[in-house]
């Protein structure tokens, strides 16, 4: 999920990005990490976009589990 504020200072300026590479979840198949820099205090965060996310958790058998958690539970 893309971060619309900075986690180390609040702050809403920020530049959104790639990283080279990624993450391997098969020998063929690569994650896309994507990376957050905040303009005010220069912090570098990583995430994962919402498609990347959902296939790593089809990979691990995991797409249902996030899909049926009530949300009392969270």
């Amino acid at each position: 999920m893309k971060p619309s504020r900075c986690p180390t200072c609040g702050g809403g300026r920020l530049q959104h990005g790639t990283l080279h590479g990624g993450l391997q979840y098969r020998w063929w198949r690569w994650a896309t990490i994507s990376a957050t820099a905040c303009l005010d205090c220069g912090a570098v965060a990583t995430y994962l976009d919402d498609y990347t996310l959902d296939r790593l958790r089809a990979n691990c058998g995991l797409a249902d589990d996030a899909k049926s958690k009530p949300d009392a539970d969270f």
